[in-house]
């Protein structure tokens, strides 16, 4: 894992927190237009370009929970979402790997994906990819299961 000099992390902590603010910025923008925009319309170089808004859903729900409790809630609700993908993929491994063995390739997974963990689409997507990777870890023969892959 990388380690940050002083004069490095007040820059890492700047990106995170534009990342974090774009994606409240477009949130706020479709929550109060009621539609997923068709082009940028946050950025200064290619605004107006069309483009597809991928993450149109997490934005909107990271503005409301800013909304309602601000940037706390936001804390709270990414260490909520990376203490359920932690506790998934232990469940997933755990089984398969032993006690000792699940913990040692969960702690190494923690420390690759740790800096993803900010506020940021990633948040979500993590502990829905191992949720459903659980769902299909239940029976690898079940044929509705299967459905749920493309």
């Amino acid at each position: 894992m990388r380690r940050f000099s002083g004069g490095e992390m007040p820059e890492v902590l700047g990106k995170l927190a534009r990342i974090a603010m774009v994606a409240l910025a477009a949130g706020r923008w479709i929550a109060g237009h009621g539609t997923v925009p068709a082009t940028d319309t946050l950025s200064h170089t290619v605004r107006g370009h069309r483009w597809i808004d991928l993450e149109w859903l997490y934005e909107v729900v990271i503005d409301l929970l800013h909304s309602m409790g601000g940037p706390v809630l936001l804390s709270v609700a990414a260490a909520f979402c990376f203490t359920l993908a932690v506790w998934l993929l232990l469940r997933l491994v755990r089984p398969h790997l032993g006690d000792t063995g699940g913990v040692l390739l969960t702690l190494l997974v923690v420390l690759v994906i740790l800096d993803r963990f900010t506020v940021r689409a990633e948040m979500a997507s993590f502990p829905l990819l191992v949720g459903v990777l659980s769902v299909l870890a239940i029976d690898p023969t079940n044929l509705e299961a299967q459905r749920l892959l493309p």
